[in-house]
């Protein structure tokens, strides 16, 4: 079905074993003039084959499908011509491969359509389609260790900090993973991150970085405590924010309230952690689309804590930093290699 296209649409192909999912994608994505399908895929070896015949500018990939699977079409596409893939998948079954796929260079993720009468088809499409286009115009994202050398780390108040939370989105996965296993395990603070994944893939991401960080690393639950060396990831779906028991612990609260567009949102956590540690706040808004994170940084600034955003020259995508530097509310700018040796610099 190789079809005829005019050179400034962006050529898709989309890889699921699902013939009703490649046809509901198919329409999805052909709803905007700017992108044409050109080929489809019912397993990863013919993906891999068509691939290097229709050369598309980018990828939606399934996870689980037979003969090979989204995690060995991407290591093996990546060595052959990085092409960024867009994650198209049911998370419900597949957290182990979303974890693997994450360290294999995924540019983003969206939550697999499951029926085309799904009330949430629409907002299904609208986020493929945006997080396909912002993949064309920055490519694929490279999932190997940071090679660039340590630079000057930002010249701001080193402490006494109380808490670090964290903010990202796009590109968010592949910065964690190049991280957090390098904070010291003796690291003194507890911290927060917001991430923005559909729901069901953030609990394998926090297993994963657990099993290869010194410190702990877990998906939030309820009443979870902030304890130094202990790093929360929010649970996708449920709003993550910090709260002061009576007794003095903070804890991590959890609500399925989903009115906002971001559940969890970088907002909410840095509002309550704002309101929790007032000036012993440290929050960090890394690479993302949109504009998260800008109000709650307008809340940390307001009690007297410390933001620092992502460089535009490192981020995968200078949407959320961008936001809240042109706010005015940036004490500083940090690369994203940066980031784990300004953490280790904290006492």
């Amino acid at each position: 079905m190789l079809k005829k296209h005019r050179p400034e649409v962006r050529r898709v192909l989309v890889v699921d074993d699902s013939p009703f999912v490649r046809q509901v994608l198919l329409r999805l994505i052909e709803d905007d003039p700017r992108f044409v399908v050109v080929e489809t895929a019912g397993d990863g070896l013919e993906a891999l084959e068509l691939a290097a015949q229709v050369k598309p500018d980018v990828i939606t990939l399934d996870l689980e499908m037979p003969l090979c699977n989204g995690v060995e079409f991407l290591r093996i596409q990546s060595e052959r011509c990085p092409i960024p893939v867009v994650v198209v998948s049911a998370t419900d079954a597949t957290g182990e491969l979303a974890a693997q796929v994450i360290e294999a260079g995924a540019f983003e993720f969206v939550q697999k359509p499951t029926s085309l009468a799904d009330a949430r088809l629409e907002q299904i499409g609208a986020d493929l389609r945006k997080k396909l286009w912002t993949a064309c115009q920055t490519g694929p994202v490279s999932p190997g260790p940071f090679k660039e050398p340590g630079g000057n780390l930002p010249r701001i108040a080193v402490g006494p900090y109380k808490a670090v939370m964290i903010g990202l989105s796009t590109g968010g996965p592949q910065l964690l993973y190049r991280t957090l296993p390098e904070i010291r395990g003796d690291f003194p603070l507890p911290i927060g991150v917001v991430l923005h994944m559909p729901e069901g893939f953030t609990e394998a991401l926090a297993r994963r970085l657990n099993e290869k960080s010194q410190v702990e690393v877990l998906e939030a639950r309820e009443g979870l405590e902030f304890l130094p060396g202990r790093i929360i990831i929010g649970r996708s779906g449920y709003h993550f924010k910090a709260r002061r028991q009576d007794h003095g612990q903070v804890v991590a609260q959890l609500s399925a309230e989903t009115r906002d567009i971001y559940c969890p949102s970088v907002d909410g956590l840095f509002e309550s952690a704002a309101m929790t540690y007032g000036a012993g706040l440290l929050a960090v808004v890394m690479t993302g689309m949109g504009s998260d994170g800008t109000d709650g940084a307008a809340w940390v600034k307001a009690q007297g804590g410390t933001v620092l955003v992502q460089s535009q020259a490192t981020s995968v995508v200078y949407g959320m930093p961008r936001a809240v530097k042109a706010a005015g509310l940036s004490d500083g700018e940090i690369d994203s290699f940066q980031l784990s040796m300004f953490l280790n610099s904290l006492t």
